[in-house]
């Protein structure tokens, strides 16, 4: 029986980087694309989406494949707020334009989304539910996520994150830093996370790709925490005082209005259990990992 063959599109972000050595280590065939020109390594393959997609020359480099990863993209909703145009050709035009490229090419696409397709005001969404962006990168993913369940419906599997921890995490690095040498953090108490460890989203991945599910599936942390409720517990797990966190309204900052989401990010996982029997770690662990052990994160 021949190897199965994955193409990660976008493997020097967080989840793409992370699912590409997991792949590897599981002695998969993976080839991988990178916005990095001078990488000399043949199984990674030089693709900035925002250029021009030469179909021919592409197809040529990357060959058949089994399943493609779509990892790539704009993924910073202010960045996507601020030139809505730019981010829409790389999050959406180019995405559907190299889906379908591919698609004659291999038997399984999987799509990455975000919970950022609902405006929070409902708690635990389900897949079934009706989407409701309320930025312009929430609607960007749930543009994609429809026409590519319309061209390719027994194809494509959708997998909705919440916020998405790895070993590196600037914010949380920077809030320890200050917190160890006495000074003072002004974590947000109206903004939320549902966190999930980028070992466990890679892993789901390919038990995903495994049993050939299609269709939506939401992967999610089991509670949401406001920045300000991690700051105070981050504060204790490293030993600081908790007067050093000073909490602040986002609603009264320089963030632009559509990112200020409601209070419920944490998305209804039920699907995911079914379909796989599993259970991700709770959110309350993965926050104190990112703290006391950042590297369990990875898998490490």
């Amino acid at each position: 029986m021949s190897k199965r063959r994955f193409l990660i599109i976008g493997s020097d972000g967080l989840i793409g980087f992370a699912l590409l050595n997991y792949l590897k280590k599981a002695n998969e065939s993976v080839i991988s694309t990178t916005r990095k020109k001078l990488i000399k390594d043949h199984t990674r393959i030089y693709l900035n989406l925002k250029d021009e997609v030469r179909e021919r020359k592409f197809l040529k480099s990357v060959g058949e494949v089994d399943t493609v990863v779509f990892c790539s993209g704009i993924t910073q909703a202010d960045k996507c707020e601020k030139d809505k145009f730019a981010s829409r050709m790389v999050n959406v035009e180019s995405v559907c334009k190299l889906a379908g490229i591919l698609a004659n090419n291999c038997r399984h696409i999987v799509f990455l989304s975000s919970n950022a397709v609902f405006d929070g005001s409902k708690e635990y969404p389900s897949h079934e539910d009706t989407v409701s962006p309320v930025n312009e990168y929430g609607r960007q993913k749930s543009e994609v996520e429809q026409e590519l369940l319309k061209l390719y419906p027994s194809r494509v599997t959708i997998l909705r994150l919440t916020k998405v921890l790895g070993a590196r995490n600037p914010l949380f690095d920077d809030w320890s830093h200050m917190l160890k040498k006495g000074a003072s953090i002004y974590p947000f108490s109206d903004m939320y996370i549902a966190p999930i460890p980028v070992s466990f989203v890679v892993s789901v991945i390919r038990l995903l790709v495994d049993r050939s599910v299609s269709g939506i599936l939401h992967l999610s942390g089991d509670q949401d925490f406001s920045y300000a409720d991690i700051a105070f517990m981050a504060a204790s797990w490293l030993g600081a005082k908790k007067v050093q966190v000073k909490p602040i309204l986002a609603s009264e900052s320089h963030l632009h209005r559509s990112l200020l989401r409601q209070s419920k990010t944490a998305l209804d996982i039920s699907r995911l259990q079914c379909e796989l029997g599993i259970i991700p770690p709770k959110s309350l662990w993965t926050l104190q990992q990112a703290f006391v052990c950042p590297s369990i994160l990875n898998g490490v």
